[in-house]
């Protein structure tokens, strides 16, 4: 039967097997700290006082072969 959830499905396993290759977009994420102090803010963790504020997409990518 078609449907797209066998489409899905049926890409997925290729993938998985290495019938296909995966292609992935590097990302910048901003974040802005929410406190009125921002030394408050620890900046190697991201817990409830960073709010995501953009994200923009580079032109740097990267294969993955399974």
């Amino acid at each position: 039967d078609y449907s797209n959830n066998n489409v899905e499905t049926f890409s997925y396993y290729a993938w998985r097997w290495g019938w296909l290759r995966r292609v992935e977009r590097k990302w910048i994420y901003i974040f802005k700290c929410q406190n009125q102090d921002p030394c408050d803010c620890d900046p190697n963790y991201l817990t409830g006082e960073w709010i995501l504020v953009n994200k923009y997409p580079t032109w740097e990518t990267r294969i993955i072969d399974y």
